[in-house]
């Protein structure tokens, strides 16, 4: 069965096991448009009793019961496309109730209204930044306050929950940011200001981390890891000169930088690329980035290079 039918036998489960109390109004398979203009299917909720119309997209639970063989690993892996076998319909509805009701708690804690009606004290303290692809994002961006850095595009989002391991968030639309009265400018001082308050950000020996949270045993490496210790939003920290020079310290002076995922970069110091040219880093991330599993985990194809005496990061030129 491929990814729409399924839903469709999860929808007709649910509806028969729904409690009332919830106020669904109806479910019906929705879609929105992802990174990397990445579009993805889900069940879509709307309700009798609040304007909320929120996706499930299942992908997660979905993916136990995704094909294991050699063109599924070794490339992007098309999720509405497809063929899953042995798919458990009880199961899978179990997740979407569990997930609905995960859902509901947070929207409860979050009037409708809130967003419109919140004071700038709110909005300070739940907003941050995410990071894309400037050119595989333009209907993603559109109608939403965003700048320019590099060939990435730098947009504030609202957090959801207070739960730095939570994901939960949504984009500020121009909508919104003029309701609130904020210029661009004030927006992204906000969100600058606020994000290492609900992310912490890591620069660690990439031989480290494989080695404590992989469990895995390597030789040293010159690759640093820098991002977040939530896992998410990490190339984030290229947009603060301090983190810069912190990283400039751990490696030496002027460094590449590898934007690896949405999630994290990997720093080469430049002293350790002297039998590398930047061309063959160039190759290193085409590489990475077709078997990268998931299309929407692709921050870019691009190598960075920092110049430790001027401070300055910009695109490596090849």
């Amino acid at each position: 069965m491929r990814k729409n039918e399924i839903l469709e036998k999860v929808i007709e489960e649910v509806r028969e096991k729904i409690d009332p109390c919830l106020m669904v109004n109806e479910l019906h398979i929705g879609s929105r448009l992802m990174n990397n203009s990445v579009e993805s299917t889900g069940i879509e909720v709307t309700f009798t009793n609040r304007s909320e119309k929120p996706i499930f997209y299942m992908d997660v639970h979905l993916m136990s019961f995704a094909p294991k063989d050699e063109t599924v690993v070794n490339s992007h892996i098309d999720l509405e496309n497809l063929e899953y076998s042995e798919v458990n319909i009880p199961y899978l509805c179990g997740c979407f109730l569990s997930d609905l009701a995960r859902c509901m708690r947070k929207m409860d804690k979050i009037l409708p209204d809130q967003f419109e009606d919140a004071l700038p004290e709110d909005i300070q303290k739940h907003l941050f930044f995410s990071v894309a692809n400037f050119e595989q994002n333009q209907k993603l961006l559109w109608n939403h306050p965003y700048f320019k850095f590099l060939d990435l595009a730098i947009f504030p989002c609202w957090k959801l929950s207070t739960n730095p391991n939570d994901r939960g968030h949504f984009m500020i639309s121009r909508r919104l940011s003029n309701i609130w009265g904020l210029s661009d400018e004030k927006l992204f001082r906000m969100a600058m200001n606020n994000m290492p308050k609900l992310y912490h950000f890591i620069i660690r020996p990439l031989s480290d981390v494989l080695r404590e949270e992989a469990e895995l045993s390597v030789d040293d490496t010159p690759l640093i890891l820098a991002g977040c210790k939530e896992a998410h939003y990490g190339p984030a920290i290229l947009l603060y000169p301090k983190y810069l020079k912190e990283i400039s310290k751990k490696a030496g002076g002027s460094f590449y930088v590898l934007p690896t995922s949405v999630d994290e970069v990997l720093i080469a110091p430049e002293n350790a690329c002297q039998d590398r040219t930047v061309a063959d880093l160039y190759d290193m991330m085409k590489f990475m980035n077709s078997n990268m599993r998931m299309k929407s985990d692709i921050l870019s194809d691009a190598v960075y290079f920092y110049n430790a005496e001027e401070n300055h990061l910009m695109i490596a030129e090849k």
